[in-house]
């Protein structure tokens, strides 16, 4: 579950008359972040709660700060950063969640971090990034709104414009072993457009989305999640091909077809999705 900061708007920041407003509306945004963190940890302990700070060069160090408690330390699953651009930004968010961490008596890396990559700079850097902060990173974000702007395009309906840099988006994600997720869909009331996009992003590597209403969850889940007949499909195959390993086979014929290393990992790939399987048993 994600719960956002607000950052007041830029118009008012440095602006000595609204100062105390702006201060206030920090403050009070912490404290309820805060108290959603304790009504959603009592309402099911099992849920994953991550807020999103504001960014490195604003308020991320005062928002880590004002909702940290020894109260909610072990409750917190991680943090959703913005505006990251290089391993300097992560080495910074890393540093700072290491040192509150032996604050708490936690053991070092339990916070996980879900960078946003947000500017042609952060996609260019984006496998380093991934890659070095491995320990830290689980998933990672491309913010499309944000990426445009930086890179002085106008965004679509269809995000065309946008189509090379989610696929290397994908690719340094894969590359890094880090789960590739989507920028919100922003059209709301076209659910048949956010279903065609999932099936261009499924294509592209992308392996989640963030929802920007509730009405697109349903839907983002079903279409990451494996189908029943491919669950099926893959427990048989799996099964199968891990007896014929331990015979000493390689290859195989399967329900009519010739498989290998390469189908079976695709196969152990799905039932991970599925929750049914954590790792792969041969290479």
């Amino acid at each position: 579950f994600f719960l956002m900061i607000r950052r007041p708007p830029r118009s008012t920041q440095g602006v000595s008359s609204a100062a105390s407003d702006v201060y206030k509306r920090q403050v009070h945004g912490r404290a309820m972040c805060k108290d959603k963190i304790k009504f959603l940890h009592e309402k099911n302990p099992e849920v994953k709660v991550v807020p999103r700070p504001n960014e490195l060069n604003t308020t991320f160090h005062k928002d880590i700060d004002g909702i940290l408690t020894p109260e909610n330390a072990e409750i917190i699953y991680g943090f959703s950063v913005p505006k990251i651009s290089s391993v300097d930004d992560m080495k910074e968010v890393d540093d700072f969640l290491t040192k509150k961490e032996k604050q708490f008596g936690i053991k070092q890396s339990t916070y996980k971090v879900i960078p946003w990559l947000e500017t042609t700079k952060a996609i260019v850097n984006a496998y380093d990034i991934l890659k070095r902060y491995r320990h830290r990173i689980e998933a990672a974000a491309f913010g499309g709104d944000d990426f445009c702007t930086d890179f002085g395009i106008k965004r679509t309906v269809n995000d065309v414009e946008m189509e090379l840099p989610k696929k290397l988006f994908a690719l340094y994600c894969h590359a890094a072993d880090v789960v590739g997720m989507d920028t919100p869909y922003i059209h709301i009331s076209n659910p048949e457009g956010l279903k065609r996009e999932l099936d261009q992003l499924k294509q592209f590597g992308f392996k989640g989305k963030f929802a920007i209403h509730p009405s697109q969850v349903d839907i983002i889940n079903k279409a990451f999640s494996p189908e029943p007949k491919e669950v099926d499909y893959s427990k048989r195959l799996v099964g199968a091909f891990e007896k014929a390993m331990q015979e000493g086979k390689a290859a195989m014929i399967f329900e009519n077809q010739m498989v290998d290393i390469a189908a079976y990992k695709r196969g152990v790939n799905t039932l991970k999705r599925a929750g049914l399987r954590k790792q792969i048993k041969f290479y």
